[in-house]
Order: structure tokens, then sequence, then C-alpha cells
């Protein structure tokens, strides 16, 4: 639901509509629109919606992502300029930043949007001048005017608010602990705990199966179990998108996983006992 809603600044046509359909599919996701602040925002020109998901959180990332993807299919009915989350952003070309259009560019101009999806109707052309660029920077691009995507809008998001994923069954305690994992001959070292979700690995095998998480991993991710033998961790962004990989079990020990990755080839796992 939309919070801090500012009383004086309106939200433009396409922040309101899209506002408006969240709240129908997702009420219990915090909204933020327009604001009161000083010197003025994108948020204070009726331009920007803040989708509050926390990138930490696996299932609610999922649903980020989900969005963000029915955001990117609707994008010629909805005309968005810019989405950004976590440390990516993805311009549609329409006056906003520049970059690959509908795909991740690195973003690197602050660090505040793990834990939100931002969205925006911003064209750098229409910047206000002076003192009242100072209190409404932008104008209300043809673009920012624009509805009548609700109803195709609703249908992708119902379907993602019914494909949340599974929770975690009862019995997943097979998953923890270290884990040799082979790529195209090379071979990295995982450590994950089903307590919390979390994920690491590191480049040096570990010295016992018992050995602790290094405090200084390659990288951390997190994880969340699809179904009794099967899950998927997701890496912390690197260049310009997120390892996801999908590991499910192969035998009934519990001992040897495959699995796949959206950067390189397959993936075999064999648990360090």
């Amino acid at each position: 639901m939309r919070r801090n809603v500012s009383k004086a600044n309106p939200e433009s046509p396409a922040i309101g509509e899209v506002a408006d359909v969240i709240e129908r599919c997702f009420p219990e996701i915090t909204l933020f629109t327009t604001n009161n602040e000083s010197p003025g925002t994108r948020h204070t020109s009726g331009l920007a919606i803040d989708i509050m998901l926390d990138s930490n959180k696996p299932a609610l990332r999922h649903r980020a992502e989900g969005m963000i993807a029915a955001f990117i299919k609707l994008e010629k009915s909805m005309m968005w300029s810019d989405i950004i989350y976590t440390d990516y952003h993805i311009p549609a070309g329409r006056g906003g930043y520049g970059g690959t259009r509908f795909k991740p560019n690195h973003y690197t101009q602050d660090r505040r949007h793990f834990d939100h999806i931002h969205m925006d109707w911003v064209d750098f052309s229409l910047k206000n001048k002076g003192a009242e660029y100072r209190h409404i920077p932008y104008q209300w691009s043809e673009a920012a005017k624009t509805t009548g995507f609700a109803d195709a809008l609703y249908k992708e998001l119902a379907l993602l608010a019914g494909a949340a994923p599974a929770p975690l069954p009862v019995m997943v305690n097979w998953i923890d602990g270290w884990w040799e994992v082979v790529q195209e001959g090379s071979s990295y070292y995982y450590i994950l705990n089903s307590a919390d979700g979390s994920a690491a690995w590191t480049y040096h095998r570990p010295a016992s199966s018992t050995a602790p998480r290094p405090a200084d991993p390659e990288n951390r991710g997190t994880f969340f179990v699809t179904a009794a033998d099967r899950f998927v961790i997701t890496w912390e962004r690197w260049s310009t998108m997120s390892t996801v990989e999908h590991f499910q079990r192969t035998n009934s020990d519990n001992s040897d996983l495959a699995g796949t990755s959206n950067r390189a080839g397959p993936l075999t796992a064999t648990k360090i006992v």
C-alpha cells in the first residue's frame, strides 16, 4: 500500500495507475510515490515509484524480478523511462539514463536500491529551471500521462502473485554444509545454510566438512528450496547480472547434485563429508 503520499504534489497518471494495480495484487507491499522533499526529487515531481522488495530475502527478490519482467514485457503500453534494482538499471531509451535498452546495466551512483525497485517516467529534456527546479525538478512528459495499461498489468501481476516460491520443506538439512561444485573442469566450494537461506563460495577446499564459512568468500548469495529434491541459488550481482543456479538431487543419499547456470555450462556437485 502507498505510504506518506504528498497532498500537495500529485502522482502523474502513469504512476497512479501502476500503483493502483500493485495495490490490488500485492496489498502487503509498501509503495512510495509522491513526497514533499526539499529540494525536490523525481518523487516530488510525481514521476517515480519505489516498490519495497528486499533483495536479501529470496522470496521477495524472486517477486521483484518477476515484476520487472512484467514491466519490460509491457513497456510499449506503460511507456516508463528507467527501472533500478540492486546494482543495475534497465533503461527504456525514453529520455532517461543511457545504456542498453531493456537489459541490466551496471548502476554505481548509489547503493540504496537493494531493498526496492525504483521505476520512473522522467524525461531529462523536461527539466524545470531555477527555483522551480529546486521545488519540482521535472515536468510531466506525454509518456508520464499514459494510462490504459491496468488490465494487462493486472493479469501479469496476478499470475505472479499465484506463483510465489514454495515454502521450504520440513526436511532440508541435507543441503547444509560444504559442496564441491564442478563446472567446465574447474572446482568451486560452496557452503549452504538452510537456517537462513545463505550461500557462499570459495576457490579453497575446506579443511573438513565442519569448517566454518570463510570470512571473505569470493561471493555470497541466497537460496530457496523449490521441492524436496531441488533448490535455486541467486548469487550477488557482478558485471551486469546475477548468476542464478538450479540444482537437483541425483541420488537417494543426498550426496550428489546436477545443476544449470544462466552464466555458463552445466554443474555437478558432491557433498563433502
